[in-house]
């Protein structure tokens, strides 16, 4: 078994395996549903710290906020119990199992999914569900089921950026 080496941007799973394996040090409980937006969340923060998408997969508005359906198709068995796996990938190339994942080389990525992890990745989901829900919100701003464009995604990570970087201005 092998581990991806490709630069941004990743497979979703890669994403999701950062997210997981942090979960799994600091013994959080990860579920599918709070997952999904740690997943969403990271990619709203890496639009505005590295001016690129970490994955290619559509981003849609269901109705427990922004969801990855690949990565929803992937972990859907787990439903609402922590999950104990991880995302792999098949390359036929090297006929090999790849556990997906960010390279050690690649600092900046790795830099904003602790950022998300340290702000994001001990609150609760239904908490995590309020805050992709809030009014404005690209979720918000899109109808049920459709793919959420990502320069609203962009928009509003940035407009976000913009408030708390005021607030430390002025406090």
């Amino acid at each position: 078994m092998t581990e991806s080496t490709t630069g941004p941007p990743y497979k979703v799973g890669a994403i999701a395996n950062f997210m997981l394996d942090r979960a799994r040090t600091d013994l959080v409980r990860l579920t599918h549903l709070k997952l999904q937006k740690l997943v969403y969340i990271a990619y709203g923060w890496a639009t505005v710290f590295l001016d690129d998408e970490l994955f290619e997969e559509p981003i849609e508005a269901w109705q427990f906020g922004p969801v990855v359906p690949h990565l929803w198709h992937e972990f859907k068995a787990y439903q609402d119990k922590p999950i104990k796996g991880r995302s792999f990938d098949y390359d036929p190339n090297t006929n090999s199992v790849i556990r997906l994942s960010i390279p050690k080389s690649d600092k900046e990525t790795r830099r904003v999914l602790e950022m998300t992890w340290k702000n994001y990745g001990h609150a609760t989901a239904s908490h995590l569900v309020t805050r992709t829900h809030a009014e404005g919100t690209p979720w918000d701003r899109t109808e049920l089921h459709d793919t959420i464009d990502r320069d609203l995604i962009t928009e509003h990570f940035a407009e976000l950026y913009a408030t708390l970087r005021a607030r430390q201005q002025t406090g």
